[in-house]
């Protein structure tokens, strides 16, 4: 009987393996970009959260005027709010690694402050829009909603700008003048019609 010496691998028992392989990642590469998507939509829908929380923060030291009158509202630019993780708003980054949509002139990045009940009785809600430069966003969507369900790609949000702009919140349409006060600082009053 005649022995064989196997010391290693025949090329198709190589190719076998290989083909195996690229069947694997063909399977599990879409799943990994799901998962990876997800959590930057859940990371989207917080960072949305902390900015409206830091608006709140801004608004009960003073930083910001809200107003008891229900028919007035304040709209806070991203490039007015500092975050731990962004020194300097005005080239912060949403979660996906791409800077939130705005400038010295207009903003589609910011947080509405309204009063929902009347002058003698108020109560603030606070509303998110954002968008980054690749299109991912948050539509104008009250604080209590968001979720990462809200976040998608190619949202329509309204841009900010130094003239007059309609926006809708809720029922209600409202008239903007964005008037930034600054680089860092980019308030406007919003009144409705």
């Amino acid at each position: 009987m005649k022995q064989v010496n196997k010391k290693g691998f025949t090329l198709i028992e190589l190719l076998a393996v290989i083909v195996i392989l690229g069947v694997i990642m063909l399977i599990a590469i879409p799943s990994i970009n799901a998962v990876l998507t997800s959590a930057r939509k859940s990371s989207f829908a917080s960072t949305a959260k902390q900015y409206i929380n830091a608006a709140r923060n801004l608004a009960l030291a003073g930083d910001v005027q809200i107003y008891a009158d229900p028919s007035l509202a304040t709209v806070v630019s991203l490039g007015a709010i500092e975050l731990e993780n962004n020194p300097n708003p005005m080239r912060a980054q949403s979660p996906f690694g791409v800077v939130w949509q705005m400038n010295d002139t207009s903003t589609s990045a910011y947080v509405v402050i309204r009063n929902t009940r009347t002058a003698a009785d108020p109560r603030y809600t606070y509303y998110f829009a954002g968008t980054d430069l690749s299109g991912n966003c948050i539509p104008l969507t009250e604080e209590n909603s968001i979720d990462q369900d809200d976040v998608s790609n190619g949202c329509s949000i309204t841009s900010i700008t130094s003239s007059v702009t309609t926006l809708k919140i809720g029922e209600s349409t409202v008239n903007l003048t964005y008037t930034p006060t600054g680089e860092s600082e980019a308030v406007s009053t919003v009144v409705y019609q």
